[in-house]
């Protein structure tokens, strides 16, 4: 989990093939200004619980890529080195995790998964056989169905007869040409993804293109990232409207920085550059997102009633969390992932429990679920 994989992206175009709409008149903006570390009202964190992952020969996590949390069920994405989707219990203890290979309810790739809480089913795409498989909410495998070459990177359900996807298309007319644009595309399918009935259409050019990643799918309305643009977007009934616009200052990315060949990297390193803003969420009251700057994680969560945002470090420093990552919600309260060392720092300094359970040393991370008011 302590790979990171910097993704530097030019500011791209945004335009939808269908009439949508992209104005950002009446987009709220959120100011991040990390030099400033009184940009917060008093804050009280309410920790509601601290699970463990069990760890086991069947249970071990390499990276986690997308969590989602629903009832007494946690569910885990790590498509990068387990390649498997596990399903633990509120205690943390491993339940079940999806089979690798080509067999009915086995994946090779899994990418993205979709629960879907109405129907108790959990949904999750193959990015190798390009299969769409079903599960119960036990990952007892249902049904799948192959998408003939769609190349999702990411998915959402918007209510249930449509599918919000963001898919990449290469420009098979210029695949020399490792200089030529690559169209990433937003498509709205039937909920079978039989017929496509709109396009969207994002062009960044050579740059690797990351957003829909997460999305919040509220019944038919979408909650998601812009391409580095640093803007949140919804989508609903086949309109894009710009809903957030993060001002970063002068920290952010721009595209003078790249003509100019500025090493964003060491900028972002050194502080002087905010980069990768992701991990987009959603609660009645609040947003959050990630931001990586000075070789590190944050995090900054946002009132959307008294327009003020509490940074992760403020929370860090005055020892009422451990340093973590919100992956997820759950109603209004937040499950963040915490790295074993930073968990047993944070309760040997806050005398929070004599468990030694809690001093087990092994590979999973810890996860904590907090709610937060900002007075």
């Amino acid at each position: 989990m302590k790979n990171i994989l910097f993704l530097l992206l030019l500011i791209p175009i945004l335009s939808c093939i269908c009439s949508c709409s992209n104005s950002s008149k009446e987009a709220q903006v959120i100011t991040l200004n990390t030099d400033n570390n009184h940009y917060y009202s008093n804050a009280k964190i309410s920790i509601e619980s601290i699970i463990k992952l069990e760890y086991n020969d069947s249970s071990i996590i390499g990276n986690i890529c997308h969590l989602e949390y629903s009832g007494n069920r946690i569910y885990i994405l790590d498509r990068y080195y387990a390649k498997s989707l596990f399903l633990f219990d509120l205690q943390g203890r491993y339940i079940a995790k999806t089979a690798r290979g080509r067999g009915p309810g086995e994946m090779i790739n899994p990418y993205d998964f979709y629960l879907d809480r109405y129907h108790q089913k959990v949904i999750v795409f193959d990015q190798r056989t390009f299969n769409l498989n079903r599960f119960d909410k036990d990952l007892n495998y249902l049904s799948n169905e192959n998408l003939d070459l769609i190349p999702i990177r990411s998915f959402a359900f918007v209510g249930d007869d449509t599918v919000l996807v963001f898919s990449q298309s290469p420009d098979l007319t210029q695949a020399n040409d490792i200089n030529a644009a690559t169209n990433y595309d937003y498509l709205l399918y039937t909920n079978m993804f039989s017929d496509v009935i709109e396009k969207f259409r994002i062009i960044p050019k050579s740059y690797i293109h990351r957003s829909l990643y997460s999305p919040i799918c509220l019944d038919k309305r979408v909650l998601f990232l812009g391409t580095y643009d640093n803007n949140i977007y919804s989508y609903y009934d086949c309109k894009f409207k710009i809903e957030y616009t993060i001002d970063l200052g002068k920290k952010g990315i721009t595209p003078q920085d790249l003509e100019n060949n500025i090493d964003i990297s060491n900028e972002i390193k050194l502080g002087n550059r905010i980069g990768l803003i992701d991990d987009l969420h959603e609660t009645k009251d609040y947003i959050s997102f990630s931001f990586f700057t000075k070789d590190d994680y944050q995090f900054f969560i946002y009132s959307k009633e008294m327009k003020i945002g509490l940074y992760s470090q403020i929370l860090f420093q005055s020892g009422l969390l451990p340093r973590c990552i919100i992956k997820a919600i759950d109603n209004d309260s937040f499950i963040a992932v915490v790295e074993e060392s930073n968990m047993r720092e944070f309760l040997s300094l806050s005398n929070a429990t004599d468990n030694n359970s809690f001093n087990k040393q092994d590979g999973n991370p810890y996860l904590i679920k907090f709610s937060l008011t900002i007075n």
